[in-house]
C-alpha cells in the first residue's frame, strides 16, 4: 500500500512557474519546522544543490546545471511545505532581439525545473524526515515476564516452522533491545 500511495504521489507532481506556489511535502506531525529544513538541506546538498536559510523559515536552494539555472524557494504553510519555482535557462541559440533587455544583456526564459531533480529532492527529504523520526521515537521498555513470554512465543513459531531462523534472530533482536 505504501508504495503504492509513493508510485500515485510521484505521478501526481506539477511542475510550478515563477510566482506559482506547489506542495512540496506534507510535514509528519512530529516533526518540527527546523527539523524540516535540515532534512531539506541535507537532501540538497546531497544533490550538489547549493542551500540558503531565508527570513520566516524559508529555504532557497539553487544548481546551475545543464543549462538550467535552477531555484526553488521553500516556505511553510500550516503542515505543508510549499515551493515556488523560479528556475531558468540559458539554451538559446538563435538572435532575437526579444530575448535581450533594455540594457543590452540576455534575457533568461522561465522554465520550470526539470521533474526529475524535484522528485530525487522530495524523496531525499522524506528518506531523512523518516530517519529522524525513528531516531526520536521513544523505545518501550517491557518487563522481564513480558520478554520471557515473547521470547518463548518467538521460540515456538521458529520450532514449528512459520518463521524462518534469520527472522526468528532480528526478532529476537529486537525484543531484547526492549527489556
Amino acid at each position: 500500500m505504501k508504495l503504492f500511495m509513493t508510485i500515485v504521489f510521484l505521478f501526481s507532481i506539477s511542475t510550478a512557474y515563477a510566482g506559482e506556489k506547489l506542495q512540496f511535502i506534507e510535514v509528519p506531525h512530529n516533526i518540527a519546522n527546523t527539523q524540516v529544513i535540515t532534512a531539506m538541506k541535507k537532501a540538497a546538498v546531497k544533490r550538489k544543490w547549493t542551500a540558503s536559510e531565508l527570513a520566516d523559515e524559508k529555504l532557497q536552494v539553487t544548481l546551475n546545471h545543464h543549462g538550467y539555472k535552477a531555484k526553488l524557494i521553500f516556505s511553510f504553510s500550516g503542515d505543508h511545505v510549499l515551493y515556488e519555482d523560479f528556475t531558468t535557462s540559458e539554451d538559446s541559440d538563435e538572435y532575437d532581439s526579444d530575448e535581450f533587455d533594455s540594457n543590452g544583456k540576455e534575457k533568461e526564459e522561465s522554465v520550470p525545473v526539470p521533474k526529475r531533480w524535484l522528485t530525487n529532492l522530495r524523496r531525499d527529504t522524506l528518506f531523512f524526515l523518516e530517519r529522524m523520526q525513528r531516531r526520536s521515537a521513544p523505545v518501550e521498555r517491557i518487563s522481564a515476564e513480558e520478554l520471557t513470554s515473547k521470547l518463548e512465543n518467538l521460540k515456538k513459531l521458529y520450532d514449528k516452522k512459520l518463521i524462518t531462523e534469520s527472522e526468528y534472530l532480528q526478532k529476537k533482536k529486537e525484543v531484547m533491545s526492549r527489556y
